[in-house]
This record gives C-alpha cells, sequence and structure tokens, in this order.
C-alpha cells in the first residue's frame, strides 16, 4: 500500500509526530474554509473534497492495521483473500465511503487519526526502524525489510501532501461558488 519515496528513517519520532500533526494543522485549514453542505457537494468530474478527506481517514486506518498487526486489507474493507494494486483498493474504498455524509466523513477522519495518535504513541525511534514484517508477519509477500517509518510517512504527511493542491482549489472554487 503507500510507502513513502523518501527515506524517513533519519527521522526521530518527535519529528515524525511534529510532520504529521503539520499535515493534520493542514487538513484542518482546509476543512475549515468549508461547511458540511461544501464538503458534501458532489464534484463536477474526479473526486469532491469529502472523496479526498475519506480516502485519507481510509488509509490511515490501514496503518493503525498494519502497526497493531491487523488486516490492513480488512481495515479498509476489501473482502478477503482479494488481491488489489494500489488503484484498486482506492477504487473500493472510494465506492465504500462516497455515500457517507460530510458530518460522516468528518468524524471518520477524527477517529482515525485518534486511533493513529494512540497506534504511534507506544512506539520509539527504535520501533520506527523495525521492518514491515515485524508488524505484520502473515504478509509474506510485503515483508520485506525497509523499516516501517516508511509507511507510516507515506500514509500521514506524504499522504496528505499528495491531496492538499486538490483539496486547495476544490475549497477555494466552493467558496467562490
Amino acid at each position: 500500500m503507500l510507502v513513502s519515496a523518501m527515506t524517513q528513517s533519519t527521522l526521530t519520532k518527535e519529528q515524525l509526530l511534529e510532520q504529521i500533526e503539520g499535515g493534520w494543522a493542514e487538513l484542518e485549514r482546509v476543512q475549515a474554509r468549508m461547511d458540511d453542505k461544501g464538503v458534501a457537494r458532489p464534484p463536477e468530474d474526479g473526486w469532491g473534497l469529502k472523496d479526498h478527506l475519506a480516502h485519507i481517514a481510509a488509509w490511515e486506518l490501514s496503518l493503525v492495521a498494519l502497526l497493531t498487526g491487523g488486516d490492513r486489507a480488512a481495515a479498509v474493507g476489501i473482502p478477503p483473500g482479494d488481491d488489489h494494486d494500489t488503484d484498486s483498493v482506492n477504487a473500493i474504498i472510494h465506492q465504500r465511503l462516497r455515500e457517507l455524509t460530510a458530518a460522516e466523513v468528518r468524524a471518520l477522519l477524527r477517529g482515525a487519526h485518534a486511533q493513529l495518535r494512540d497506534a504511534l504513541s507506544p512506539l520509539t525511534d527504535e520501533d520506527l526502524a523495525r521492518p514491515y514484517s515485524h508488524y505484520q508477519p502473515q504478509a509474506a509477500g510485503e515483508g520485506d525489510n525497509r523499516p516501517v517509518i516508511g509507511w507510516i510517512t507515506g500514509n500521514t504527511f506524504d499522504h496528505v501532501r499528495e491531496h492538499l493542491d486538490a483539496m486547495r482549489t476544490i475549497a477555494g472554487s466552493s467558496q467562490s461558488s
């Protein structure tokens, strides 16, 4: 699933949490510019703000499952036994969450982020350097020896950055409508 393209193994836990919270603060700023009606406005094409927020929430829930030894696919609603690439997982997530209201999506995002904070809380710098396979020993195909911090950064602040321009555009165009 999402892995940061950048090597983040030199980040300390404190630095990682600062980066995650910085991304979260930017997400909050974008959302604050719109009421629930604006967040829920259907897009003319592509994804609306609600879709981006639900997508980010789902991937944070996947990350929580990774860190707690849970089933990442189940955390985002992928049926057992199905093997999907990232694009098909994203399509399933979108299909599954698109009917949620803006208030439900915002609650999902806040809940996912709170769970993520809880999952990260006990980790040490040494834990962040442990391989993916330490946290997901049953995932033999994905269980390479890259540090788990790459998945954390890829599913938090790096992921938020990937979506920010589109979300800012949506929020900006919504205010002028």
